[in-house]
Protein backbone atom coordinates (compact mmCIF):
# COMPACT_ATOMS: atom_id res chain seq x y z
CA UNK A 1 0.00 0.00 0.00
CA UNK A 2 2.62 2.43 1.33
CA UNK A 3 4.85 1.45 -2.17
CA UNK A 4 1.71 2.60 -4.22
CA UNK A 5 1.47 5.84 -2.32
CA UNK A 6 5.01 6.37 -3.24
CA UNK A 7 4.58 6.08 -6.77
CA UNK A 8 1.40 7.87 -7.19
CA UNK A 9 3.51 11.07 -5.43
CA UNK A 10 6.47 10.34 -7.13
CA UNK A 11 4.22 10.71 -10.39
CA UNK A 12 2.63 13.43 -9.24
CA UNK A 13 5.61 15.83 -8.64
CA UNK A 14 7.26 14.28 -12.03
CA UNK A 15 3.81 15.75 -14.25
CA UNK A 16 3.75 19.18 -12.15
CA UNK A 17 7.48 19.32 -12.91
CA UNK A 18 7.21 18.44 -16.61
CA UNK A 19 4.03 20.92 -16.67
CA UNK A 20 5.59 23.91 -14.99
CA UNK A 21 9.07 23.48 -17.41
CA UNK A 22 7.09 22.97 -20.11
CA UNK A 23 6.71 26.14 -22.78
CA UNK A 24 4.77 25.45 -26.04
CA UNK A 25 4.65 27.95 -28.96
CA UNK A 26 3.53 28.19 -31.91
CA UNK A 27 4.78 29.86 -34.74
CA UNK A 28 2.85 32.61 -36.65
CA UNK A 29 5.37 33.58 -39.29
CA UNK A 30 4.08 32.46 -42.66
CA UNK A 31 7.43 30.92 -42.85
CA UNK A 32 10.69 31.04 -40.65
CA UNK A 33 14.26 30.13 -41.27
CA UNK A 34 15.49 28.36 -38.10
CA UNK A 35 19.14 28.97 -37.65
CA UNK A 36 21.88 26.92 -35.98
CA UNK A 37 23.00 30.17 -33.99
CA UNK A 38 21.24 33.09 -32.59
CA UNK A 39 22.64 35.49 -35.16
CA UNK A 40 20.88 36.10 -38.97
CA UNK A 41 24.35 35.11 -40.73
CA UNK A 42 24.62 31.80 -39.21
CA UNK A 43 23.40 28.96 -41.38
CA UNK A 44 19.84 27.67 -42.00
CA UNK A 45 19.01 23.79 -40.42
CA UNK A 46 15.15 24.21 -41.31
CA UNK A 47 12.49 26.26 -41.93
CA UNK A 48 9.42 26.08 -40.45
CA UNK A 49 5.50 27.31 -41.20
CA UNK A 50 2.91 28.95 -39.75
CA UNK A 51 0.95 26.52 -37.54
CA UNK A 52 3.77 24.55 -36.32
CA UNK A 53 3.93 23.61 -32.73
CA UNK A 54 7.48 24.44 -30.80
CA UNK A 55 8.76 23.86 -27.50
CA UNK A 56 11.29 27.17 -26.13
CA UNK A 57 14.11 25.97 -24.36
CA UNK A 58 16.14 29.00 -23.93
CA UNK A 59 15.88 32.96 -24.78
CA UNK A 60 18.74 35.06 -26.08
CA UNK A 61 18.26 38.74 -26.59
CA UNK A 62 15.71 39.03 -29.30
CA UNK A 63 15.97 35.18 -29.78
CA UNK A 64 14.60 31.53 -28.96
CA UNK A 65 16.05 28.55 -28.58
CA UNK A 66 13.11 26.13 -29.76
CA UNK A 67 12.76 22.08 -30.49
CA UNK A 68 10.22 20.32 -32.47
CA UNK A 69 8.30 17.05 -31.13
CA UNK A 70 11.13 14.99 -32.81
CA UNK A 71 13.94 16.33 -30.51
CA UNK A 72 15.06 18.77 -33.66
CA UNK A 73 16.64 22.44 -32.23
CA UNK A 74 17.76 25.78 -33.64
CA UNK A 75 17.30 29.04 -33.34
CA UNK A 76 14.50 31.77 -34.69
CA UNK A 77 13.71 35.28 -33.76
CA UNK A 78 11.18 35.45 -31.13
CA UNK A 79 8.43 37.85 -32.97
CA UNK A 80 8.43 34.60 -35.56
CA UNK A 81 6.39 32.48 -32.68
CA UNK A 82 3.87 33.14 -29.55
CA UNK A 83 4.02 31.15 -26.46
CA UNK A 84 0.64 29.87 -25.58
CA UNK A 85 1.27 29.18 -21.57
Amino acid sequence: MIFRLLISVSSAISEKDHYENDKPAIVFAEMVLVKSEPQRSSNTVFTLHEGTKVFVLETLDNWKKIQLTDGTEGWIEKTAIKEVK
